[in-house]
């Protein structure tokens, strides 16, 4: 049976724009949603919010000087001073800058994610690498590095 040619450019024309949307990613979009709930994120709700999203470079650049309180688990807690945020290429609409720690204690956390508490800004979750040592204690650097 012959097929117009007005018939095989409509069936074609559909089948492009259809192939965008097949079935499988309509159904993973789907499974990423139900899955949300138990994807292991720290701001499901049964955790404490993590606040770190709504601060800016701005934000940090105020409370240069100021304490805050590293969460260790069962050795306790570490006191450092922020004592720099340095602005970082950034992509276009997005922001980068790192923020550099100073403790007074002998302990050297390894690099790893800790909870941060501060009296101001409240608690948010963050990545400290351990920097050059200093006298006394420890210098800690983390990078922010938002994409727009």
């Amino acid at each position: 049976m012959p097929i117009s040619r007005r018939k095989f450019v409509k069936a074609g024309a559909m089948t492009g724009l259809l192939a965008g949307i097949s079935p499988k990613s309509v159904l993973l979009v789907e499974g990423q949603q139900v899955n949300k709930e138990r994807d292991g994120n720290p701001l499901n709700q049964d955790t404490p919010a993590d606040f770190l999203g709504l601060y800016n470079q701005a934000t940090f650049v105020a409370y240069v000087g100021s304490m805050f309180v590293v969460n260790v688990g069962a050795q306790g807690s570490v006191s450092v001073r922020l004592t720099e945020v340095n602005a970082m290429r950034s992509p276009l609409n997005g922001e980068c800058f790192s923020l550099v720690f100073q403790s007074f204690d002998d302990l050297k956390l390894p690099q790893a994610t800790y909870e941060i508490e501060h009296g101001a800004l409240g608690s948010f979750l963050l990545f400290l690498v351990p920097g050059d040592n200093s006298d006394p204690g420890q210098r800690y650097v983390a990078i922010i590095n938002r994409l727009p």
